[in-house]
């Protein structure tokens, strides 16, 4: 009975705080305020633009990060979440790009609710290596170290913009995605 008459408060809360809830919105969380690239070659030797996002979604508390490589919109779905030792998270996502079969490999580690006294220089370590999927040669590497600042949504406004294309993020000023010049 306590618990019924605890989440019947709490749905109340909620409704009269008008807090929006859409089970099929990701919602950002973090995006990167600062990108410093630790390491880049081959394909990705000459990027010159990179901007950074996690996002949650709303309806299965699934995580997911976005990345805007040159106008490319590349989105992992954060799968299994590994521990390490000193409570960083550590996740690896695949995912195949483009037409002839490339294979590209996250490496991401979350350092934010690390508890050991080593202190890591950037909250978000990302590996993204660029695989053929027929010859299984590595294409490229990208290494970053990113401090990420976590993101606000209004809560009784749903989302204004349906994430499209990278091309309208990079040449619209109003846009919610920041993108950011990457810095050698």
């Amino acid at each position: 009975m306590k618990a019924l008459t605890l989440i019947i408060i709490a749905q109340f809360i909620a409704l009269t705080a008008q807090a929006v809830h859409i089970p099929s919105w990701d919602r950002p969380v973090a995006e990167a305020n600062e990108i410093t690239v630790l390491e880049n070659s081959g394909v990705f030797k000459d990027v010159q633009n990179l901007s950074l996002r996690k996002m949650r979604n709303d309806g299965t508390g699934k995580e997911k990060v976005e990345m805007i490589i040159d106008e490319t919109r590349i989105v992992f779905a954060l799968g299994s979440k590994d521990i390490d030792g000193c409570n960083s998270a550590q996740y690896f996502s695949t995912k195949t790009f483009g037409y002839v079969g490339e294979v590209l490999n996250l490496y991401f580690t979350d350092h934010s609710s690390r508890f050991c006294k080593d202190i890591q220089p950037y909250e978000w370590v990302m590996t993204l290596e660029s695989i053929d999927n027929k010859s299984l040669e590595i294409l490229g590497t990208l290494k970053l170290g990113v401090n990420p600042v976590a993101v606000y949504t209004i809560q009784t406004q749903p989302p204004h913009n349906d994430f499209g294309s990278a091309t309208t993020f990079a040449e619209d000023e109003d846009a919610d995605l920041t993108v950011i010049r990457i810095t050698k």
